[in-house]
């Protein structure tokens, strides 16, 4: 299993990029969505990527 010990891509490109042009998002989730209810895992899905485009706009 994943630990969540090791950098990211983002962490990796947030050291290289400047950080007025890079904003990284790094989202996990337990696979156990998919299994367990696929439909709610597809609604999950879409509230997340509403969220991120929320929160993400520029005004």
């Amino acid at each position: 299993p994943y630990r969540g010990t090791y950098d990211a891509l983002v962490t990796t490109l947030r050291r290289e990029l400047p950080a007025e042009s890079y904003l990284g998002i790094e989202i996990e989730m337990n696979q156990e969505f998919t299994v367990r209810d696929p439909a709610g895992w597809e609604g999950l899905q879409d509230a997340v990527v509403a969220a991120v485009k929320e929160k993400t706009e520029r005004e």
